[in-house]
């Protein structure tokens, strides 16, 4: 199985190696200061929560393993009170995906993902009341996050999304407070059933800022992939 995050497409390779923790070179008994953390600030919006310069790059390492993937702004339109993003996924320096999100006061949207499938309706990312938890339940069609080679990459998806609330994570730009946001998503592919759960946090300025996906699938097979914020470039 190949995971797809937020209609992603990852191809990181294998998990080649893990870098060991570094203690350094503190002196016995001391403690080193705490760590800053990078503040949700106050009176942020929806609208906030996602890049929208042309050009913007976020570069994501796994947590554990080897490899890196960018994510590109690459076309941002004015749709009346919205926005459309377009965004390149660049694995190994190649474009291997395009998608569309769309940002208004009802919340960000996905529209597509695997090169211009569409989601119908469109998937809710990010729910505008960052303080609603309640549950948001999904049903439609679009690409579906892993599947088999040859199998189909589309088709009916049912879940739900929620917004978990402001929590604090490690990434590669240090600690950052973002708003967590949890989602399960089923489908079935050829012969398989999929149950994809993600937990996705977006910082103002940034949009995302660390991401775990877990795959299982009805023969027993699963996988989990965390991804880190590490680098950030507005143009």
């Amino acid at each position: 199985m190949k995971p797809l995050i937020l209609g992603l497409a990852l191809s990181l390779g294998a998990s080649i190696a893990l870098v060991g923790c570094n203690k350094g070179d503190s002196a016995v008994g001391t403690v080193p200061p705490p760590a800053k953390v990078e503040k949700f600030p106050e009176g942020a919006k929806v609208m906030d929560m996602f890049p929208t310069t042309v050009g913007t790059q976020s570069t994501f390492k796994p947590v554990q393993g080897d490899g890196e993937l960018v994510l590109r702004v690459k076309d941002v339109q004015d749709q009346g009170a919205s926005k459309i993003v377009t965004i390149e996924v660049v694995n190994q320096g190649k474009v291997n995906d395009t998608i569309k999100w769309e940002l208004s006061e009802k919340g960000i949207m996905q529209l597509s993902a695997r090169n211009g499938k569409v989601y119908n309706p469109p998937q809710l990312a990010l729910a505008p009341d960052f303080k609603d938890t309640k549950e948001h339940p999904y049903t439609g069609t679009g690409p579906f996050p892993s599947v088999e080679t040859g199998a189909p990459d589309s088709g009916e998806l049912k879940g739900a999304l929620l917004n978990r609330g402001i929590e604090t994570v490690d990434t590669g730009m240090g600690q950052i407070e973002a708003l967590a946001v949890a989602s399960v998503y089923g489908y079935k592919s050829g012969k398989h059933e999929y149950r994809i759960a993600n937990i996705t946090w977006f910082a103002p300025k940034y949009g995302i800022v660390r991401m775990v996906q877990e795959t299982q699938r009805n023969d027993g097979q699963s996988n989990s992939l965390t991804l880190k914020l590490v680098g950030f470039r507005s143009k």
